[in-house]
Formats: structure tokens, sequence, C-alpha cells
């Protein structure tokens, strides 16, 4: 056991891996502090950040279940502890917008206009009227990535069927050609069935009771913007403009108009979810010796470390408890006044064993406290021959390498709080 604390600054690393990207590193909070100390880091602040960015977290490598962990004693060691995180799948849509996926994926808006024009400045303003088209799609909240048979995916909805009647208006000195402009569907390039991200090369001319066209389908340019469809009255000279797109800047022939839809793209991933497997949880690891490491705090004075059982080491699966036991040294502590507030290496008979990473040690912490239930407080011995240890002598300990440990490990802790006692007189 190290009794000369190192009085250099020790290190401690706390790693984010993604598990859907090889165990590939996301970010690093790099901690430093006095050998032996306790470690002030809570990881809820980097969680929260990354599941902002479309993380969750699968594992805590860190303090799963609330422990504390203690700065190293060894210059040449730093401890890395491993937070794995993997991919969420969620909606895109208006209510849940990303900015890894274009707004025109999931929202169109398109118009129908009338346009004035020969009365000069009397001439009225244009009548222009929108529809909205919407829906949701399926991604991978980290990459951005459409997957195409999502269980989030809908079909275009538009907020309206037709377009309003439009009344021409009254111009003082001049005459229309038309009382009125009926109105016209909404139209939206047709998705391919068989992709969400795609449009069908050919598009169909919607058709509008009164006015004739003189193309029956088109091919969508840039599927995002609006095509510009030009109808005929049939019968007189009236022209209807019906923004439906953007028009195609090198036509052969005429075609199409349909709905706006998206452009292609790649063919999208089958909508799978990431699975994870928990032997897949971590980085994977040669079977080296592991390291575990006991430490005895005061809850009494702000996690203060008494002593430590110094490090133990053991192969994969191997038992800690072989090597060691709290026993002889809580039997030492016991007689100093202190009592038990948790033990979390061997307390209610629990089986301690080495674990797979490589990377971070195993700290096991055992909480202890002056604190009595009683106002009578155990008073600490004055000098070490207070303590009776011929009685922690005769606890049983199968191994004797872990008993003379044990042994060294109680008399040192009753030589230090003897001292205390002494400077408190």
């Amino acid at each position: 056991m190290n009794q000369q604390p190192s009085t250099e600054d020790q290190t401690v690393k706390v790693e984010y891996v993604d598990h859907d990207d090889e165990n590939q590193e996301i970010v690093t909070d790099t901690l430093t502090g006095q050998a032996n100390m306790l470690v002030d880091y809570d990881p809820k602040n980097t969680i929260e950040k990354l599941e902002k960015q479309g993380y969750t977290l699968v594992d805590n490598g860190y303090n799963p279940v609330g422990e504390a962990q203690f700065y190293s004693n060894n210059d040449d060691y730093v401890p890395t502890y491993i937070m794995t995180m993997k991919h969420t799948i969620g909606p895109v849509d208006v209510d849940h917008p990303n900015d890894k996926v274009e707004k025109a994926e999931y929202l169109r808006e398109v118009e129908f206009a009338v346009n004035y024009e020969g009365a000069g400045s009397a001439t009225p303003n244009n009548n222009v009227q929108k529809a909205r088209w919407t829906r949701s799609l399926t991604i991978d909240r980290v990459t951005g990535e459409i997957f195409a048979d999502g269980q989030y995916i809908t079909d275009w909805q538009v907020d309206r069927e037709n377009y309003d009647d439009v009344q021409v208006p009254v111009v003082k000195g001049y005459h229309a050609d038309k009382k009125s402009i009926a109105g016209a569907p909404t139209p939206v390039f047709e998705t391919d069935p068989k992709d969400p991200t795609q449009v069908l090369d050919q598009q169909a001319v919607p058709t509008i009771e009164g006015y004739s066209c003189d193309i029956k389908t088109t091919a969508p340019y840039d599927p995002a913007k609006d095509l510009e469809i030009t109808y005929k009255a049939e019968k007189d000279d009236d022209v209807l403009v019906i923004p439906v797109g953007q028009k195609k800047e090198k036509a052969e022939k005429k075609e199409s108009a349909k709905p706006a839809t998206p452009e292609k793209k790649e063919e999208p991933k089958a909508a799978t979810e990431p699975k994870v497997a928990a032997s897949e949880l971590k980085p994977k690891k040669d079977q080296n010796d592991q390291v575990a490491i006991i430490n005895f705090i005061d809850l009494d004075n702000n996690g203060k470390q008494l002593t430590s059982s110094g490090p133990l080491t053991g192969k994969l699966g191997e038992s800690i408890n072989d090597l060691y036991s709290t026993e002889i040294p809580l039997k030492a502590i016991a007689q100093t006044g202190y009592h038990v507030v948790f033990n979390g290496f061997d307390g209610g008979g629990q089986i301690q064993k080495f674990n797979s990473n490589d990377l971070m040690t195993q700290v096991f912490t055992v909480g202890l406290s002056k604190s009595a239930k009683s106002e009578t407080k155990a008073k600490a011995p004055e000098k070490q021959s207070d303590v009776d240890l011929d009685a922690v002598r005769e606890a049983t300990i199968n191994n004797k390498d872990t008993a003379a440990m044990a042994l060294g490990i109680a008399a040192t802790i009753i030589s230090l709080i003897g001292l205390i006692g002494k400077e408190n007189k």
C-alpha cells in the first residue's frame, strides 16, 4: 500500500463513444485533481448535450449507480471511463424540424396566381393564393439519414383541396375581359411510391375547367421549386398561370407537371433501428490483467479517503473477494468510533469479479461515519495500544496474503486515527 500520496496532479478521463460508428470517440472530458481525492464530476451535462445531437446513453461506465470515483496515486496511470452512446431514430416534420434535413423534404408551399395588366397605375394587385403541403419522414437523428420505410413516414397532405374563385375587380375607365376566374386544384408533384425522397419522372398537368394547356405531362427539373404552367381560356384570350414549380431549362419536348416533391437521392437504407448487443457496448479489449481497488472514505469529512486496499490485479472473471476482504479493516475501524454506512465491495455477502474493461480500474467504495445514533460518540483512541489488534487477528480469512495485507491496513488506520486523536486533545 502506498502511504505517501503523489504530489503531482492526477488525471481522469471520461470518454464518450459512438456504438453505431464502431465506437469512435465523440468527445472526452479530461479532469485533474490531487492524488486519492474525490473526482468532482457529473456526466449529466455532457449526456444532455449529446442527447440534443440525437444520441442516447447505452452504458454508463463512470458511475452507473451513482458511486463516487477517486483520483489514482500513480503518476503513470490515467483511469479512463467509457460512456457508450447510440443513435436515436425519430420523425422530421413541421413540428419536429432537424437541421440535417432540408425543409423542402417535408414542407412545400405552392401558389395560384391571377395576374392583372393593361390599366397602368390603376392595375389591380395580383391575386395570389397559397397551399401548404406537408408530410413526415423517419431519420437517424445523428446523421440525418432518411429511412424509406420508417415508422414515422406519411403521405403528402395539403391544407386546402382547391383554390378560391377570384372575382375580377371593377376599375374605373377600363373593362375586364372576364368577370371571374374559377379556382383550380392544388397540385403537388407525385412521390415515387418506392422511394419517399424521389418524384416520378413524368407528372400529369392538372385539368382546369374552362382552360386548356398545350402539354399533358411535364418532367420536374427541380421538385423543390415551383414549375410554371400556362393555361389559355377555351372561349377567349384569357391566360391563367399556375405556378407549381420551376420551368425545366433544357426541355427537348413538352413534358409534365404534377405536385412538387423531393429530388432523387441515393436509395435509402431500410428503416431498421440500430440493434445493441450487450457484448458490443464497449470497445474490444485484450484479456490483460484487470485492476480493482477498494477505498474507505470518511463521510463526515467530505468523503476524505482514510485508506484503501491498494491495487488488486487479476484476470477477467476471477474473484476479487479471494484477494481481499473488508472484515479486518472494518473491525479495527469500528474500535476507533466509526461505523459502516455502506459497503460497496463485500457488504451483504456481495461477490465481485474482475470485468473486461482494462481501460478502467474497478473502484469499490466503503462509506464510514463517526456520527453516532445516540448522543454519546465513540472516543478516538489516545494510543495504538488502546485498540485490540489480537482481536483483529482472530478474524477468519482464507488467503494468508489477504490476511497480511488487511492487518497492515488495519495497523495503518489505527496509527492514523491515533494521531488524529492526539491532535484533537
